[in-house]
């Protein structure tokens, strides 16, 4: 099962805080704490890459925080800079449905397992469907995240 939790990408990241951005990210990895434990999770995925965590300043996602805090794998869905020259793609993926197809790819062979998947706000209902043609069973948790 991947469960989606839809967020503002800010919430992804401690870089440029403030105060209330501290404050609605602490409420984000409690609320993913409790549904790693509720859920009995075995995968945290992110709509995310290293590099974009290195673009803002800081050396882990706050999803990647509590994967290491609950003992659990990580993974990055989203491209890097690296693997988006591989493809031929200089600034991105074009399309939405390229992006979302491309984190399909990435979570395939966690099919059977119990995942939680983070993207942003605007892809729940297209990613959620794209899963579920897919075979995948899958159920959003939450949308209109933090910081919304």
């Amino acid at each position: 099962m991947i469960y989606i939790i839809g967020v503002d990408h800010i919430i992804q990241h401690k870089g440029y805080i403030t105060n209330a951005k501290e404050k609605a990210i602490a409420e984000f990895q409690r609320y993913v704490c409790e549904k790693v434990e509720n859920l009995q999770i075995t995968l945290l995925a992110e709509e995310f890459s290293v590099d974009a965590v290195k673009g803002n300043g800081v050396s882990i996602s706050t999803f990647g925080e509590v994967a290491e805090q609950e003992g659990i794998q990580h993974l990055f869905c989203d491209p890097g800079m690296a693997e988006r020259k591989r493809l031929g793609v200089s600034h991105g993926i074009e399309s939405s449905a390229e992006r979302e197809a491309y984190w399909l790819e990435q979570l395939d062979r966690f099919r059977t397992e119990s995942v939680i998947f983070v993207c942003g706000d605007s892809h729940v209902d297209s990613f959620l469907e794209r899963l579920r043609s897919s075979g995948i069973s899958s159920q959003i948790l939450s949308a209109g995240g933090a910081m919304n």
